[in-house]
């Protein structure tokens, strides 16, 4: 904040994308307390939205690895009180690492974009690339919704979203 000169009035937009736009989300409700007083602190938020699917293939799953790194990592500080009091019940903290869980608690306003046809998720889940099976492109098309509605019921005052319907994953 010293090195850019931040004062109040001044606007900060934190963003990330991919694995920068989870951490940025992880992250935006914390920037607050090392910027001055009256910086607009914003965020922008692009491929973090993982949502939870088991693989239809044989594979340790984005929600288990999640859960590995917060034990590993011991991520505990950066899980948001809301969100940590939120799964503490069931013992799962780890989904306050994971975007489809975390967003509903950022309380920083952001925009946040995600492909509901993720071109990174969709072959991790599928373990292959275009062209896909009909079984495939089913679970897709679930894969889609899924998406589609989590950032659907992220609409707030606060937060502006964007999801295009491609094969892609950065926006």
């Amino acid at each position: 904040a010293a090195k850019h000169d931040l004062k109040s009035g001044d606007s900060l937009y934190f963003s990330g994308c991919s694995a920068g736009g989870r951490g940025a989300m992880f992250n935006l409700d914390y920037v607050s307390a090392i910027v001055p007083e009256g910086v607009h602190i914003k965020g922008i938020l692009d491929a973090a939205m993982w949502v939870e699917m088991d693989p239809i293939i044989p594979q340790i799953s984005f929600p288990k690895q999640t859960h590995q790194v917060l034990l590993m990592a011991n991520s505990t500080g950066r899980l948001g009180t809301k969100c940590a009091e939120h799964f503490k019940a069931h013992n799962e903290q780890w989904k306050c690492l994971y975007g489809e869980f975390r967003a509903p608690f950022v309380e920083t306003p952001y925009l946040i974009s995600a492909s509901q046809y993720d071109s990174f998720q969709i072959p991790w889940n599928t373990g292959r690339q275009p062209p896909f099976t009909d079984s495939e492109l089913a679970f897709i098309e679930k894969f889609r919704h899924k998406v589609k509605r989590a950032m659907l019921d992220l609409r707030t005052k606060s937060v502006v979203t964007f999801s295009p319907a491609c094969y892609t994953s950065q926006s």
